[in-house]
């Protein structure tokens, strides 16, 4: 590693960081949230998959996620003895796993292109494409995953550049960073079908690096999503197994068929490459679009060996066939943040070929710098707007609305709450649990697949014989009647309405709205005696 190389890296880092930290994204997903009230134990993350699946017993799995165990496993053990918050852990999680791809994107294009300025251009398109430079601001759980397998595509194509002269040893440590990545999120084991072949049409040993490579990932697959997961899940029967492992598969969500599902496919992995939706941005995205193709089909007519071709272009091929296949979410987003850096070296290429020309340098800037400026005017800057107290409207309640309760100790007060809009209202579930501290929550779900959860919450309201409160977010006057059902006494405290913006809401999905869209928050508190 030469100083060049340090001194451009430190550079990136550190304006990517100081961005990070200066336009901080002010709302978050509800997976964030769940996570986070989840690894704080005071949420059970099986909720939030009642949808479709009411008649399965799912386990309480915030501490090891089916489809991303380590993660959250991690994050408890740094809830339990530390006392690191969940969504603290979270955050410090994407922030280091963003820096470590870009370091090993870094150092993957310098290995291809052997140019400093491509390999900057490089990591600059990674870091600033909508879908990674939102996970790296948010709590989500996909970053730890990326930068591992980051890691492992470099020490492979290390491996697959030296015709396979590289010791074992190389294939070794990546296959043992794809475990990591595997460990901390399921999505990314299809990247072992690219990397297997390509493995195959390697020189050398082949058939023992292979061999090899197999062994670590099987066993390691095996290790975190059958044994360790049946022993932290206290999965005890194969149906239990196999009930927690698909439940994603039982969802009910809108799904897309035929032509519809490659038009949805087409616009969700722009929409990962530039966000927005206005005239000017769908320009982008096209040229955007169109110079990873071109890149694309310059690399495969490169003099790389054959096997670094099978690993770069059947790495995203390979991720939209098993789509295809098994019928995955054409509109998911985060998805596209595993093939990112595959598509983001795949333009160097173009860079290459533009060498020659006296304003190849004009180039090298402009395509990361379209990337950079059309995001963080369209989605970035947008979502660092807002006041806290304009997106969660329960840290206003804190000082004479909570704390002013006539309990002795307010912090003990059970909190129900009765949520018809998750989306909107698992941030202030977040608040008043994490930020407040009343942790004693019940859910009662007026959506998602949720069974008469007007009995449910009368049932709550009939059995709990001492205070509570209760936090609504009905924008009718339904809860009213409910309170007068259970023969309860309460004293609204707080009520609050407001109007969320659009710009605001940051989605793992992709969807568009009319221009003249409006969507309305209310919350209301109930002190029940």
């Amino acid at each position: 590693m030469s100083l060049t190389a340090l001194r451009n890296f430190f550079i990136l880092a550190t304006g990517y960081i100081t961005l990070l930290l200066l336009f901080p994204q002010k709302l978050q997903t509800i997976e964030s949230y769940a996570y986070a009230m989840g690894i704080e134990r005071y949420y059970d993350l099986s909720q939030t998959f009642v949808q479709g699946q009411t008649a399965i017993a799912l386990p309480d799995f915030a501490r090891y996620h089916p489809n991303h165990p380590a993660v959250h496993w991690i994050a408890g053990k740094l809830f339990d003895c530390c006392a690191l918050p969940g969504f603290t852990a979270l955050r410090l999680f994407n922030i280091f796993g963003a820096l470590l791809t870009l370091w090993f994107v870094y150092q993957s294009a310098l290995l291809l292109w052997r140019r400093q300025g491509i390999a900057f251009a490089v990591a600059s398109i990674t870091a600033f494409s909508y879908v990674f430079w939102a996970a790296a601001l948010s709590a989500e759980v996909h970053l730890s995953s990326v930068w591992l397998l980051s890691a492992a595509m470099f020490f492979l194509l290390r491996y697959l550049l030296a015709e396979g002269q590289n010791t074992n040893r190389t294939v070794s440590i990546a296959a043992m960073l794809f475990v990591g990545a595997m460990a901390f999120h399921l999505y990314a084991v299809f990247a072992a079908i690219p990397a297997g072949v390509a493995l195959l049409f390697t020189g050398g040993k082949r058939y023992r690096a292979f061999a090899l490579a197999a062994t670590i990932v099987i066993t390691g697959f095996f290790l975190f999503y059958v044994v360790f997961l049946a022993i932290e899940l206290r999965i005890e029967s194969p149906r239990r197994y196999f009930d927690t492992m698909l439940m994603y598969t039982r969802l009910t969500h809108v799904r897309y068929h035929g032509a519809e599902w490659f038009g949805m496919w087409f616009k969700t992995a722009l929409q990962s490459l530039v966000y927005g939706f206005s005239p000017l941005s769908v320009a982008i995205k096209t040229i955007v679009g169109s110079t990873i193709v071109f890149s694309a089909f310059l690399f495969q007519r490169s003099g790389l060996p054959r096997s670094v071709k099978i690993l770069l272009l059947g790495w995203p091929s390979v991720y939209i066939l098993l789509n295809i296949i098994f019928g995955g979410r054409a509109d998911g987003i985060n998805g596209w943040l595993f093939s990112l850096p595959v598509l983001a070296i795949l333009s160097g290429a173009l860079f290459v070929r533009l060498e020659g020309k006296s304003e190849w340098r004009v180039y090298l800037a402009l395509f990361p710098l379209l990337i950079v400026v059309a995001n963080f005017f369209s989605a970035i800057l947008p979502a660092s707007k807002p006041e806290n107290k304009e997106i969660i409207f329960l840290e206003a309640f804190k000082a004479d609305g909570i704390a002013g309760s006539s309990a002795v100790q307010p912090v003990l007060l059970p909190v129900v709450f009765a949520v018809a809009d998750p989306v909107l209202t698992y941030a202030e579930m977040w608040q008043i649990g994490s930020q407040l501290g009343y942790r004693q929550q019940k859910l009662v779900l007026f959506c998602c697949g949720s069974e008469r959860p007007e009995e449910q919450l009368l049932q709550v309201l009939r059995e709990n014989k001492g205070s509570m409160l209760l936090i609504s977010d009905a924008l009718d006057t339904k809860m009213e009647g409910l309170l007068k059902r259970s023969g309860r006494n309460a004293n609204m405290l707080r009520e609050q309405s407001g109007e969320i913006s659009q710009v605001w809401m940051p989605s793992s999905i992709y969807f568009s709205r009319p221009a003249d869209y409006r969507v309305l928050k209310r919350i209301r508190l109930w002190y029940v005696m």
